[in-house]
């Protein structure tokens, strides 16, 4: 039957046609399997002959005749006729040869003919061999032993052929060429043809036997598959007092009892699934609801708000047009009604829970249904006590967080009409729960919108200099570095200074206040955020790997001081406080960093660093540093060490004839020559009011002896202090290759020193 073009088929004659294509498929599979069995097997056969003849005449192809075939002017020679012969009687030798040859390629790759049996017109030597063959396109060298073609070659007239090849060697082993033989392959052909028409017949034989066959088996099977489809659309169309006929006590039998049983089954659960349909109904109005309350904590501008849309949405489920919230404050002992709507009763006022219904939900943290019946029974008990108008129903259900009741909701109704049941007891309280969340919610958004007011107005006035930056990139990376097993942290950025960069540009500066602004010179926040790399100089780097090493650590605040740059260039000295907002210690994506100006206070720490370890009057060292660095390289061993001491000679008498600024200037004067005599590395100090010390790390006698030369010629070299006169010092030095020699080879030079000073006082030189 067609239906808008196109042909519709029931189930019986779809199962006759699918058993029939069935059938016809395997059939022909079988024929045509069996077809390319007995081609494969006859070519393979042909094949295998061609390689035995091939194989046989080879040998008969005189190697070194051949080779001496190499032109047109050959062709009458001797050893021509000889292989024309031999090739000749090679092609008496079977009837299926057609063509035999011999080929020889060129330099090029092509093929030509050497000698040419059995063709109509036999080619002359030389000719070109233009024959695809993919055996011959592998080259000469490819045919080291017989070959045949993968397929036939099959001529303009019908006839089809098979060619073979094997090599010709000479005497010395060389392969000279092809023997090619072409062998006839038309009976092969036809006995293919022949196997097809076979498996065809065969096909066109056995489909009408098996149609018959099917037709009868669907017939079969399908009657009792009708009589259920029968009695599925009478089901379908709501008659369910239908039975299907059991035929027979097989698989389709047990189907049909099924049926029978199903079809009761379903009779007795409709009236089941329509009460399920509307519970469902209404479970989807109560998860939307709940859904809408604590979207309201997100949307609602005010707790006002956020009251009256719970109301509205409460109203959707239940008949709850006198409604209130009560709150309770343990501290004060209060019950507050921020939200009250009631046909009769006003604004309620705030007061300590007594026997109302209010409080007796308060204090049982039980929802309850109030009906007349029950309030009689909790007033003759004392319980409760009439507070307002008399309801005739009055439902309440406790406000829980977690273990603590904070509230009370209630919905009352005044007339017989309208009755509360135990369902809308149930749903009520199960509301209530998600309220007393939203509640809590609301006010938590609320407190901490107050709170986070409260913070950014200190943080923009605090006179100390704060930023809030965001070290969540950083902590990352941080982390992945300790994942791939690095544990020295602070070794691993001291050789990659890349990471440490990396590192800077992932902080997020995400705010600064007014004293920052200040601090750094800055016109604005935005100037100051744009002039980061200003203030950020190459000093500041080290302070940052150290600020990563503490963040490895797991620590969330630490101090640290480090170099900065203001923005019209003084450098400036600050002491940071590093600090993990409270919260945020597991991802540090809030930190606040406080900036303190501590240039003045380095300076003078400097200052009086420099004055515990130097001498003023002549800024070299002092004795005390002298001592300090004599005790570090008797612990170290930097040996060898020298030590030189050098005493000013006439200092008393410039002080008692001149005057003591004199002796200032001469040891001034002296203290120059001193410091311009010695390396860096070296302590050069001022031991004594005329006397001088200076250690040489790492100096042998020698290199002691050269120090010595040089201060005396820079003493010559010095110009004379006009009135006072040139700078004299006597000098003695002395060497050190242990430790314990430290302290005694100091003694010994004071010792060296003393001695040259007498000899100067006696006149030796």
């Amino acid at each position: 039957m067609a239906n808008g073009g196109r042909i519709r088929l029931n189930l019986r004659a779809k199962w006759l046609l699918g058993y029939t294509m069935l059938v016809v498929f395997a059939a022909g599979a079988m024929a045509f399997g069996l077809y390319y069995r007995i081609r494969q097997d006859q070519r393979a056969a042909l094949q295998q002959r061609l390689v035995d003849i091939v194989s046989f005449s080879v040998p008969l192809v005189d190697g070194d005749f051949h080779a001496l075939i190499r032109s047109a002017e050959d062709a009458g020679s001797s050893f021509h006729r000889v292989l024309t012969t031999r090739l000749e009687d090679i092609r008496g030798t079977s009837q299926v040869i057609r063509h035999i040859y011999t080929l020889r390629q060129n330099p090029d790759g092509s093929w030509m003919y050497v000698v040419d049996v059995g063709a109509e017109s036999p080619a002359a030597i030389g000719d070109p061999f233009l024959k695809e063959s993919s055996v011959l396109a592998g080259g000469m060298a490819w045919i080291d032993s017989p070959r045949v073609e993968d397929v036939l070659s099959v001529g303009e007239d019908g006839s089809a052929t098979l060619s073979g090849y094997a090599p010709i060697i000479d005497q010395f082993q060389n392969l000279d060429g092809v023997l090619g033989i072409e062998i006839d392959a038309s009976a092969v052909i036809a006995s293919e043809k022949q196997a097809r028409v076979t498996a065809l017949l065969s096909v066109l034989i056995t489909v009408p036997f098996a149609w018959l066959l099917g037709y009868w088996l669907v017939n079969k099977l399908t009657l009792p598959v009708k009589d259920l489809m029968r009695a599925a659309v009478r089901v379908a169309q709501g008659d369910l007092e239908s039975q299907v006929p059991v035929r027979s006590p097989d698989e389709l039998g047990v189907l049909a009892t099924a049926f029978n049983d199903m079809t009761l089954q379903l009779r007795e659960t409709m009236d089941g699934l329509a009460q399920e349909i509307r519970e469902h109904r209404r479970s989807e109005q109560v998860q939307d609801a709940i859904y809408r309350i604590s979207q309201t904590v997100v949307s609602a501008e005010s707790m006002d708000d956020l009251y009256r849309t719970i109301h509205s949405i409460l109203m959707e489920l239940m008949p709850a047009h006198n409604f209130f919230i009560a709150l309770y404050d343990a501290e004060q002992d209060v019950l507050r009604f921020p939200y009250s709507v009631d046909e009769f009763d006003d604004d309620l006022p705030e007061f300590t829970p007594g026997k109302g219904l209010t409080a007796h939900i308060l204090h049982s943290g039980k929802a309850d249904l109030i009906t007349p019946e029950r309030f009689d029974e909790l007033l003759d008990s004392g319980m409760v006590e009439l507070v307002g108008t008399k309801s005739v129903d009055w439902l309440g259900a406790p406000l829980r967080v977690e273990q603590e009741v904070i509230g009370v909701m209630a919905t009352q109704v005044y007339s017989d009409e309208i009755r509360f049941t135990l369902d809308d007891l149930e749903l009520f309280e199960f509301v209530s729960t998600q309220v007393a969340q939203a509640i809590q919610r609301k006010r938590a958004e609320t407190e901490l919108s107050a709170s986070n007011q409260r913070y950014q107005n200190l943080f923009e006035e605090s006179p100390v200099s704060l930023w809030e930056e965001d070290f969540s990139e950083v902590k990352h990376t941080l982390d992945g570095l300790q994942e791939q097993g690095i544990e020295d942290i602070s070794q691993y950025l001291l050789e990659h200074p890349d990471v440490v960069a990396l590192c800077a540009a992932q902080v997020k500066l995400l705010d600064v206040n007014r004293a920052a602004v200040a601090l750094y010179g800055a016109k604005s926040k935005a100037q100051l955020l744009n002039s980061l790399g200003q203030i950020f100089t190459e000093e500041s780097y080290p302070t940052m790997r150290q600020q990563l090493v503490y963040i490895a650590d797991g620590l969330t605040t630490f101090h640290h001081e480090s170099v900065n740059q203001t923005l019209d260039g003084r450098r400036m000295d600050v002491s940071l406080n590093w600090s993990a907002v409270p919260g945020y210690e597991q991802d540090l994506s809030r930190v606040i960093i406080s900036a303190v100006d501590i240039t003045e206070r380095r300076q003078v720490e400097q200052r009086i660093r420099y004055m515990g370890t130097h001498d003023v009057m002549t800024g070299l060292f002092n004795r005390a540093h002298f001592d300090s660095e004599m005790s570090r390289l008797e612990a170290e061993g930097d040996y060898p060490v020298s030590i030189i001491v050098a005493d000013l000679d006439g200092l008393k008498r410039v002080n008692d004839t001149i005057g003591h600024a004199a002796g200032d200037e001469l040891l001034k004067q002296a203290g120059q020559i001193l410091r311009q005599s010695f390396r860096q590395e070296d302590t050069v100090a001022r031991i004594g009011g005329d006397e001088f010390g200076i250690l040489l790390p790492h100096t042998d006698e020698a290199h002691a002896a050269a120090a010595l030369r040089r201060i005396r010629e820079n003493m010559q070299q010095q110009e004379p202090i006009p009135g006072i006169g040139a700078v004299s010092l006597s000098l003695g030095v002395s060497t050190a290759y242990t430790s314990d020699e430290l302290f005694d080879i100091f003694k010994h030079a004071d010792g060296n020193m003393y001695a040259e000073k007498g000899r100067k006082q006696t006149g030796f030189r």
